[in-house]
């Protein structure tokens, strides 16, 4: 009995090791793979990239999103922003539109025409000679991912001066008080440090206010000008001799609150 007894036992034994032996670890959940369902891919191009600073030239903004596997993503907004020198300006140059949505090809487009000659480079783009405009779009209203911001820079050329016979060309200057502006309070222009070439005198001043007013011709060289939004305003001062010649220049003035 004892020997059967002992038998047993180490029967029982073997088979509890066995079955220790086949129980189960819990396993790690496996790291998800593959793209988000968030993802996004933008680019931004603007076709010319090189403008002639002439008020009139234009350049096609195309802004193109793109889902996590490269298909055409529709129904996207994105906000246009314009900069100079890294900072937001208003009025150096026209957006057709603020805001764009993707079409079903993935693509919104808007149309930027570049200002007028200005008498100095505002944002230069590297060694280039002229000016530079930053276009930046922004998706919005969307759970992407705010690094989805892209840019494009358009450098802008200063267009060639025909000079009328009779000499040299006036130069245009002005000032502003006070600085900073604020909004709805007058601002002083003053545009007496223009001066006209040797043996001509300046008849006329043009005030470009870069708010959307309409520009305006005086014979005085000061001007009073309330802006109705904070911003950053690019005020372009245009003279003009007797004998129709013309000089410009552009000052971007900062309006607070």
């Amino acid at each position: 009995m004892r020997k059967q007894s002992l038998t047993r036992v180490l029967w029982l034994g073997a088979l509890l090791a066995s079955a220790a032996g086949c129980t189960v670890n819990q396993t790690e959940t496996p790291s998800l793979t593959g793209p988000s369902e968030f993802a996004l891919s933008v680019a931004v191009t603007a076709s010319p990239d090189t403008l002639t600073q002439d008020g009139g030239a234009t350049s096609n903004i195309v802004v193109s999103a793109f889902g996590p596997y490269g298909e055409p993503k529709p129904g996207v907004t994105f906000k246009l922003d314009m900069f100079v020198g890294g900072s937001p300006v208003i009025g150096y140059g026209t957006l057709s539109q603020k805001t764009v949505v993707t079409d079903n090809n993935g693509r919104a487009t808007a149309v930027y025409t570049a200002p007028a000659a200005s008498g100095g480079n505002l944002g230069t783009c590297s060694s280039l000679p002229g000016s530079c405009i930053t276009i930046t779009a922004t998706p919005v209203g969307t759970n992407f991912v705010a690094d989805a911001t892209r840019q494009v820079q358009i450098h802008l050329v200063p267009s060639a001066t025909i000079v009328p016979p009779g000499g040299v060309t006036p130069v245009a200057a002005f000032s502003y008080s006070p600085s900073p502006a604020h909004v709805n309070a007058q601002v002083l222009f003053n545009g007496s440090g223009s001066r006209a070439g040797t043996g001509h005198s300046i008849v006329g001043y043009r005030w470009d206010w870069g708010d959307g007013d309409t520009p305006q011709t005086h014979a005085e060289s000061t001007e009073d000008h309330d802006f109705l939004g904070v911003g950053n305003y690019l005020v372009t001062l245009t003279v003009f001799d007797e004998v129709g010649q013309q000089s410009s220049v552009s000052t971007l003035v900062a309006v607070n609150p």
